[in-house]
This record gives structure tokens, C-alpha cells and sequence, in this order.
């Protein structure tokens, strides 16, 4: 019989030998889980602010090629500030100011101190040089023939949180004297204000309730931003206060400097994503600015009944 030669045996783990291995894979298991934890949230940050940036610069080049092609809508201004009137009423209020009740005199208001009033304020000597009425939070704009105006403001929803919307509206002549003379919103938006009538009705005009009623989905002003994103802040520098194409003849040391330059807008815009916090990163912000020149050259034609 032939004998197998003695082979040595392995010896087996310990159980310390055992403890130790495992407890090393779960050092290098949990470094693991941690890197690629650390990489999604990296990567989920970088997604947020890539997609805060390109929507909050697509609304600002939204607004800046309509600022572009458009001029400030100083009559909306006068109503909403001096006339306390709803969008897209009392339109020619302002351009009457200009007029001794027979010519255009280029000074507001035409019979007293160009200094008391403008497109923001009235009755006070310093107004035109205050600082806080060329600072607004909506922005009207208007097109160089008249016809066509360009509201955007802030509107808020049943979260608390706030979109940028757009309101657009067009002009009627209703007594075919060649000038505009009412307001209703244009196609393409459903509105719910007061109704304008010439014998049949011409359309309706923007709700102001739609901005703070909570639901950006219903009627009147259309949302830019999507839902996912807060517009924190949202306000807009003008410059003038006066309409320059109406004031002509304003040339006080106090006006002057701010009446006799081509108008134009500073936009700020401060946005921040609204983070679902799944992987626990941090909503990004961001704030953009710019500031536009107004596109139109001369006076845009306003109806009035002292012209």
C-alpha cells in the first residue's frame, strides 16, 4: 500500500482575526456609502443652481428685449399712483398735464411748479428728487405707437412663495379720432376686471386680485418662473420720473438731471430654487441685474381730452 504524503493543514481565522476583517470592510464600506452620498448631493446642488440660473436669465432677457422695444408707461404710473385707479384706467390723465387747456406746454403740472408733481407724485416740492418713487416693484411698459402695453409683477401662491407674471393689453379707439383712448388684455389672456363697453363689450381689464389670491394658475397675469423656483425679490430702478418726451420744458435744477435723458430700467431679480431637501442639499440663490435702455425715441401718442 502507497502512502499519500503529509500535506499541512491552513490554519483557520480567529474570531479576532474575524472581528478585525469585518470591522475593516465596514470602515471601507461606510467611507463608500459617504463618497457617493457626498457626490449626489454635490451633484444635485450643481443641478439646482444650473437650472435657478438658466430660468431666472431666460425671464431677465424676457423682460429685457420688451424694455428694449417699448418705453415707460408714465400714464400707468400717474393711475396707479396719483389716480389710484386699476390697471389700464384713466389713460390720458397724465399727458393732460402738459396742457394750459389749449397748447402743450412741456411742463407737469403746465399752469404751477414743475417741481410738485410728476408721473409718481404730486404735491410735494421735493418729489422729484426722492429716491424712493423711482423705486417700483411692477414694471409698466408701453409700445412706441400706443397700441400695446406690458405689465410684469410679482404674484403670490397658496404656498407663500412668489412667481414673476406678465400681463399684456391692447388699445381701442373707440371714437376713431386716430388715438387710443381704451384698454382691455389681449388675446391669449383670460381676465376677470371691470368691463369696457362701447356698445358691445370691448374685453375686460386685468383683476389686481389675481396677484394676491394664491392660485398663479387661474386668470388674468401669467406666470414666467416656474413653480419650483421663489422670486424673493423683484423691483426695478426707473429713470426719469418724468416722462422726458413730456417734460420737455422742465429745466429746474431739481428736475433736470433726471428728466432730460433716454429712460431706462434697472432690474433686480433675486430667485432661490425650492429644494425638496431628499438628499439633504442646500436650495441655492442667486441674484441677477442689468439695466436697459428704453427702445422707443419720441413720444408714444396718448389720447386726451384737453389736446
Amino acid at each position: 500500500m502507497k502512502l499519500l504524503p503529509k500535506t499541512s493543514a491552513k490554519p483557520a481565522l480567529t474570531i479576532i482575526e474575524l472581528i478585525v476583517a469585518m470591522s475593516i470592510f465596514a470602515v471601507l464600506a461606510t467611507m463608500g456609502i459617504m463618497v457617493l452620498s457626498q457626490v449626489s448631493k454635490i451633484s444635485r446642488q450643481v443641478e439646482m443652481e444650473e437650472y435657478l440660473y438658466t430660468e431666472t436669465q431666460a425671464v431677465l432677457e424676457r423682460i429685457s428685449k420688451t424694455i428694449q422695444s417699448s418705453a415707460i408707461d408714465y400714464e400707468e404710473y400717474y393711475n396707479q399712483n396719483i389716480e389710484l385707479g386699476d390697471y389700464g384706467e384713466n389713460y390720458g390723465s397724465y399727458h393732460a398735464q402738459f396742457f394750459d387747456g389749449v397748447n402743450e406746454m412741456g411742463l407737469n403740472p403746465a399752469t404751477g411748479d414743475d417741481k410738485e408733481a410728476n408721473a409718481f407724485c404730486a404735491g410735494d416740492p421735493t418729489c422729484s428728487t426722492i429716491y424712493s418713487y423711482h423705486l417700483v416693484n411692477e414694471l409698466y411698459l408701453i409700445n412706441g405707437s400706443g397700441t400695446e402695453r406690458t405689465y410684469f409683477a410679482i404674484e403670490d401662491d397658496a404656498d407663500g412663495n412668489q412667481s414673476i407674471a406678465v400681463i399684456e393689453m391692447q388699445g381701442s379707439d373707440t371714437d376713431e379720432d386716430g388715438l387710443i383712448d381704451a384698454w382691455v388684455c389681449s388675446d391669449g389672456y383670460t381676465c376677470d376686471g371691470t368691463e369696457i363697453l362701447d356698445d358691445v363689450s370691448l374685453g375686460f381689464l386685468p383683476n389686481p386680485v389675481d396677484l394676491t389670491d394664491g392660485d398663479r394658475y387661474d386668470t388674468n397675469f401669467v406666470p414666467l418662473t416656474p413653480s419650483s423656483i421663489n422670486i424673493s425679490e423683484f423691483y426695478f430702478y426707473l429713470s426719469p420720473i418724468e416722462d422726458p418726451f413730456k417734460g420737455f420744458a422742465e429745466d429746474s435744477e431739481d428736475v433736470i438731471e433726471s428728466v432730460q435723458v433716454q429712460p431706462k430700467v434697472t432690474i433686480i431679480i433675486i430667485a432661490e430654487y425650492i429644494a425638496d431637501n431628499v438628499l439633504g442639499s442646500t436650495a441655492p440663490n442667486i441674484q441677477v441685474q442689468t439695466t436697459i435702455g428704453t427702445g422707443v425715441y419720441n413720444k408714444t401718442a396718448t389720447a386726451t381730452s384737453d389736446s
